[in-house]
């Protein structure tokens, strides 16, 4: 009876047809290969790119000396590898992914000087 339910019960989990998740969390399929984390190569600072409500977002920890700051929404432009901060310190400036030969994400460029190298692809 117990695998009964869980059975019944995974493909509606998962989004399957006509079950109560289906449309309640929008797919992070578009920017699948930009999540992750992410090192700035020159502080050692850690920023975090994640998929909220369907957009991309930077999500900023805290660490040791720096308190946790409200995620930064990532708006896309015409180009795929580019998106303008909305808020915060960036805010207005560009953000864009570089990838390798590949098309493999290997980090960002922020406010065309300050790189970020991905350290968790999600793949």
């Amino acid at each position: 009876m117990e695998d009964q339910v869980v059975k019944s019960l995974v493909p509606k989990l998962e989004g399957g047809r006509g079950g109560p998740c289906a449309n309640r969390f929008p797919r992070r399929e578009k920017y699948r290969r930009f999540i992750g984390a992410c090192e700035d190569s020159q502080m050692g600072g850690i920023a975090r790119i994640a998929s909220r409500n369907g957009d991309l977002v930077i999500v900023n920890p805290a660490s040791a000396i720096v308190p946790p700051a409200p995620d930064q929404l990532l708006i896309p432009t015409d180009d795929p590898l580019l998106f303008t901060v909305e808020s915060g310190r960036p805010a207005g400036d560009p953000l864009q992914f570089r990838v390798d030969q590949d098309g493999k994400v290997v980090g960002f460029l922020m406010s065309h000087s300050w790189a970020f190298r991905k350290l968790e692809p999600v793949e």
